[in-house]
């Protein structure tokens, strides 16, 4: 069972230094801009050593302007990113370089296969080497120990240029096929091993789930037929669909004997269905929700509150969600006001510096107004 009972935040992103100890439950408030999406992304990173689904954030942006290098600790886990390799300890850089040669000498043998090259000749690995190193190319990272060789993504595509010189002076004649420019072809090709993992995992990662509000509501959800029955008794207990019967499918069948595809519903049901199956999958691990009210009339904002109460009880569940809606916050406050396991936290920043203020259910509810101001901004 993998829960985070204290985060450690150095130089990650546009936070120095921020420590936070979350409970069972937690809600994270505060206006755009504050870190609110950082502090959860950082949950992710310290679990899995890896960037959160959907991620828009390039790896650079993890780290904090004129720092060496991020970090994220939380229990037993610990994540490193560099965005120079160099500054790495002395040990660990050794490490990257022999990783980092590894991609290297794949990219090669892919773009040797590829363009049909028989003949032996020495590949220009140690130049190509030291200019992903010196040109920051490429980047490093460390979870638990494990380094990894990373891109900076976009910058491989503008190197192209500059391998391609390098190519060239042991194939001058690699292109001129009438097609453009082949080795750009081979390059774009080969050039993906620097976005795959060689190695086998070290270690298995904790269970964690990441939801964020989808781009389009209607695509591509599918419930789980084994969570089939714990939706339907949440739909008939919660009452939000009158004469529900039973899911068959992708079906919604109601006691009249209408069958009405799942997707023919309003958004704000099939998010609530989403979001919650979602959460359920994370049993005795780790589950992220950002902004669940997004679709959500206040009435389903509150059948969301009491679901992930008793989510989190019965199925083991450490759930973080960050929200703008004062519906929310006020109903989790109010539904959770005797217990000791949740916790709501208001992200402040001043300047340079991230403050977080961390208040029971109960202590919520005596600054609701404050939280309500700082929510809505006035």
């Amino acid at each position: 069972m993998a829960y985070c009972e204290k985060l450690t935040l150095k130089n990650f992103r546009g936070i120095s230094n921020l420590e936070y100890v979350p409970k069972k439950v937690n809600l994270i408030v505060g206006p755009n801009n504050v870190g609110k999406t950082s502090l959860i992304d950082a949950v992710y990173f310290a679990h899995t050593g890896e960037s959160p689904p959907f991620s828009n954030f390039p790896p650079s942006s993890n780290l904090r302007l004129h720092s060496d290098y991020a970090s994220i600790e939380s229990g037993e886990h610990k994540y490193l990113y560099y965005d120079d390799p160099k500054k790495m300890s002395k040990e660990d850089y050794s490490v990257f370089q022999k990783k980092l040669n590894q991609k290297v000498t794949e990219f090669f043998n892919r773009y040797v296969e590829l363009s049909d090259k028989t003949e032996s000749t020495d590949m220009p690995i140690n130049q190509i080497e030291k200019y992903f190193v010196d040109t920051k190319k490429v980047c490093a990272t460390k979870f638990d120990g494990h380094i990894k060789v990373g891109p900076h993504y976009g910058d491989l595509s503008n190197a192209s240029k500059e391998i391609h010189e390098i190519i060239r002076k042991v194939w001058p004649n690699i292109e001129g096929t009438g097609k453009g420019d082949r080795s750009s072809v081979l390059f774009y090709r080969a050039i993906e091993v620097f976005f795959e993992d060689l190695e086998e995992p070290v270690a298995e990662k904790d269970k964690i789930r990441y939801i964020s509000p989808p781009e389009e509501i209607y695509e591509g959800f599918r419930f789980k037929p084994r969570r089939a029955r714990e939706l339907e008794n949440f739909i008939k207990e919660s009452g939000i669909l009158p004469q529900f019967e039973r899911l068959i499918e992708d079906n919604v069948v109601y006691s009249n004997k209408d069958i009405i595809p799942l997707l023919a519903h309003g958004s704000g049901f099939i998010r609530l269905l989403q979001m919650l199956s979602e959460i359920r999958e994370a049993a005795n691990g780790i589950a992220i929700v950002e902004e669940p009210e997004n679709h959500l009339h206040p009435g389903y904002q509150r059948l969301f509150v009491e679901q992930i109460l008793s989510m989190s009880r019965k199925h083991s569940i450490q759930i973080f969600v960050t929200s703008h809606s004062c519906d929310l916050v006020e109903e989790l406050a109010n539904q959770a006001k005797r217990s000791s396991s949740v916790q709501i936290s208001r992200i402040n920043k001043n300047e340079e510096t991230h403050e977080v203020y961390n208040y029971s259910p109960k202590e919520a509810l005596g600054v609701m107004k404050d939280l309500t101001i700082d929510l809505r901004g006035f």
